[in-house]
């Protein structure tokens, strides 16, 4: 079967022609979803402006909770949790600890450069919490000795 460079030349243009005429006018069934999720969206977003005031006042009234509830906790005991409980809140206080701790660390470490292995560990050993109830407020390493 022998080539035909100017069928494929035409089925492109007739491709691409195609496609203008769709550019130029759009199906009426696009128009009409277009049209619907623009409605959909101005409905979403009236609703969203009246119902922000009242999620704030929620809010509101939820911090005024838990702040009522854990200044009071000592002398609500279990009724304080109960009510916590209810509003799926859950009390806490925040304490900082100080926390003693070794490490054992494994690097390799130029032979010409052994006597800087300490500082580059003071320099770059760093502590982290794998979870975001821990913040990390300080830490320093006090000492590094090879084994």
């Amino acid at each position: 079967m022998e080539y035909d460079k100017n069928a494929d030349l035409q089925d492109a243009l007739d491709r691409a022609n195609a496609h203008i005429k769709r550019l130029q006018f759009p199906d009426i069934t696009h128009e009409n979803e277009i049209t619907s999720l623009k409605n959909e969206i101005n409905a979403l977003e009236s609703s969203a402006s009246y119902q922000r005031p009242q999620l704030n006042k929620a809010f509101t009234c939820r911090e005024e909770l838990i702040e009522y509830l854990t200044e009071n906790y000592e002398d609500m005991g279990d009724h304080a949790s109960n009510i916590a409980e209810i509003f799926g809140i859950t009390l806490t206080r925040q304490a900082t600890f100080n926390v003693v701790m070794n490490a054992q660390v494994t690097i390799n470490v130029p032979l010409s450069d052994v006597d800087t292995v300490e500082d580059f560990i003071i320099e770059n050993l760093t502590v982290q919490s794998s979870t975001s109830d821990i913040e990390i407020e300080d830490y320093n390493v006090e000492t590094v000795e090879e084994h």
